[in-house]
């Protein structure tokens, strides 16, 4: 019988080639392995799609954040001067619906439709903030990266603003990155947290995970996808 620790590494070596598409997890497989490898086992689930099958529709509320696994995906969303703008989405270096993971009042800004037979890796939002509360270092590591993340959404003109990140655009990935610098003061809380952890000797009981995030942060306007057709 496997241990629970070997379990969680196996399927995030199952999982390592598409979960590492997006460079938070990256970061958090070098400062908490253990946190990346309970995200493996806890937070991930795959589905498969026929061609031309609908993910989702502009409008509707998110469920998952979502990493290609095999074949492609066509976007569609429609700007408020109704100029249509589409993209598509390929395996090993895009992903879907980021904002889910930070925010729960994201909503689809267009349509997302297989373009082959496919499938998807599902990161689950509540389950990914479960475990990265768990450690520390990676809680530091995502509030500060969910920090800037809101902050660069809040500020950017929704018309910008898709549901697909473009991972292979390098000032893309440099922003993102850029997300993840941890301040000063963030460290010390860091380390007061592991002092405060050491002296504790039972559970405390609060809010969720996500429910942290969303109150240290704060929350987004609404971004509703435009109800136009094109």
């Amino acid at each position: 019988m496997l241990s629970e620790q070997l379990e969680n590494e196996l399927l995030f070596q199952l999982h390592s080639n598409h979960l590492t598409v997006h460079p938070l997890v990256e970061k958090l497989l070098k400062v908490s392995k253990v946190t990346a490898f309970r995200l493996a086992k806890e937070a991930v689930s795959t589905k498969h799609v026929a061609k031309d099958d609908p993910v989702f529709i502009h409008g509707e509320k998110p469920s998952h954040m979502y990493i290609v696994m095999e074949g492609q995906f066509q976007y569609k969303r429609v700007t408020s001067a109704g100029d249509v703008v589409r993209e598509v989405v390929d395996k090993g270096e895009d992903w879907i619906a980021e904002p889910v993971l930070w925010s729960t009042e994201w909503y689809h800004l267009g349509d997302c439709t297989a373009a082959d037979q496919s499938s998807l890796m599902l990161v689950s939002p509540q389950q990914f903030c479960n475990e990265v509360q768990r450690n520390p270092t990676a809680w530091i590591l995502v509030t500060t990266y969910c920090k800037n993340f809101l902050k660069w959404l809040n500020s950017a003109d929704p018309d910008d603003l898709s549901d697909i990140t473009q991972g292979d655009n390098k000032d893309v990935s440099t922003q993102l990155k850029n997300f993840m610098v941890v301040d000063d003061m963030s460290k010390l809380q860091m380390q007061l947290s592991l002092r405060s952890r050491r002296w504790k000797t039972s559970p405390i009981k609060g809010p969720s995970a996500k429910t942290i995030i969303i109150n240290t942060v704060g929350k987004i306007a609404n971004r509703r996808g435009s109800t136009d057709s094109a």
